[in-house]
């Protein structure tokens, strides 16, 4: 089956010459894991948000045909009383 990858912030170099996006193909019944242990991204020190079809989920997570796969690493920055300003609004 095939799947979309979105690469984000310092992970778009893994598709440079593609916009940060790679078309996959994979097996059926792959998990996220096994996507990021093909794309070399499965090392445990290594935090990446994943979503998938706009809702984040877990490495055990099951794909399906067509998805779209969004890869980040988590970004810092702002003080903690910047986030809940911006919280409350």
């Amino acid at each position: 089956m095939w799947v979309e990858v979105h690469f984000h912030a310092e992970l778009t170099r893994m598709a440079p010459e593609r916009g940060g996006v790679l078309r996959l193909e994979i097996a059926d019944g792959a998990r996220v894991a096994d996507l990021l242990e093909r794309l070399a991204l499965d090392r445990a020190e290594r935090r990446i948000i994943i979503g998938v079809d706009g809702q984040t989920v877990t490495r055990e997570h099951v794909l399906a045909e067509g998805a779209r796969i969004d890869l980040l690493t988590p970004m810092a920055g702002g003080s903690p009383a910047q986030r809940l300003y911006h919280i409350n609004q």
